[in-house]
């Protein structure tokens, strides 16, 4: 709908400025960028000699080198061509549009515009002629490596020093400070030699069969290296040390045997001692209740007898009691016989 309203809109202006009059225009390309490298971002701009409120043209421009990002005024992306209807309802003029693309491929892409269809505010068609860039797009070029000081062609300075230095390692000694000098001998793993000065690229100036000599810096010590007899007697030492360890280690470990032993022979003792207390204890108490049981037996056969010579008193003296009676009746039956 709005592209139809935007058509007749400008037909009408276009009928208006056939009836108006007709003035000549030009256009002209400019690039931010003309020669960029691939990845860079471009922005073409095209400009009106005469300020418009509608253009309708075409921006052509070469997909094989370049990518379609955006424009100012809006427009379609048609893939090799961006199609622009513009219109300002309010009639108000511009005097560039700007296209913004992205560098794809190495090579030269062209950019145009055509077909082309303009009116400024008074509604005159403007006649307006084509234009046209071209863009070099180039390849990324790789930075060339920066190349490495010659650090043996540069004269060094020397800080003067006199000392005695060994060899860490069998090493070359040459006539200059570089590893192209002649060669003038070898100095041996530990051997000595009387450095006199201390270079800045790396080298050491010494005193070699009466003349000046170099040697690089890596390989040198002032740390004397041991004799033979040094390091038998540090070998001694640390056999000594070993056999040490090995005799501190050995009496640890009795004196952990002894001590546990110990602590086995003491929890028995108070195993024993706790086992007879309880035994002794349970055969007190079988003691104490057989002497209970004893007393108590005793008590009653006294309490037994007792009673038994209560019952017999008792007895014998109802028996006799029954005598005394029958004797009395007894008597008293003489004395009345006699009567």
């Amino acid at each position: 709908m709005r592209k139809k309203i935007i058509v007749s809109i400008m037909t009408i202006i276009i009928l208006l400025g056939i009836c108006g009059v007709t003035k000549a225009a030009s256009t002209s390309i400019s690039a931010t960028n003309t020669s960029p490298t691939v990845g860079a971002n471009i922005t073409v701009t095209v400009r009106f000699s005469q300020p418009v409120t509608t253009a309708d043209f075409r921006f052509n421009y070469d997909s094989s080198k370049l990518q379609y990002v955006s424009n100012s005024i809006g427009g379609t992306n048609m893939g090799s061509y961006v199609k622009v209807d513009y219109i300002d309802l309010d009639l108000k003029t511009i005097s560039s549009a700007s296209f913004t693309f992205k560098a794809k491929t190495a090579g030269t892409a062209n950019c145009s515009i055509s077909n082309i269809v303009a009116s400024d505010a008074n509604a005159n068609v403007l006649n307006t002629s084509t234009s046209s860039i071209n863009i070099n797009v180039k390849n990324k070029s790789n930075p060339k490596p920066d190349p490495k000081p010659d650090t043996d062609s540069k004269k060094p300075t020397f800080t003067n020093v006199n000392q005695k230095v060994y060899a860490k390692e069998t090493v070359s000694i040459r006539d200059t400070w570089s590893t192209s000098g002649k060669l003038l001998g070898t100095l041996q793993k530990d051997s000595s030699i009387t450095r006199t000065g201390v270079g800045s690229n790396g080298w050491d100036r010494v005193t070699y069969n009466g003349r000046t000599a170099y040697i690089s810096h890596t390989y040198l010590t002032t740390t004397k290296p041991k004799d033979d007899k040094d390091k038998d007697e540090d070998k001694d030492k640390d056999k000594n040390n070993t056999t040490n360890e090995e005799n501190n280690q050995a009496n640890e470990m009795d004196n952990n045997t002894t001590n546990n032993e110990t602590i086995n022979n003491e929890t028995n003792d108070i195993t024993n001692n706790e086992t007879n207390e309880a035994t002794n204890t349970q055969t007190q108490g079988n003691k104490e209740d057989k002497k209970g049981f004893n007393v108590n037996t005793i008590e009653m056969i006294i309490i037994g007898v007792i009673i038994l010579a209560i019952l017999v008193i008792i007895i014998n003296e109802i028996i006799a009691k029954k005598r005394r009676e029958a004797k009395r009746k007894e008597e008293k039956r003489v004395k009345g016989s006699r009567r």
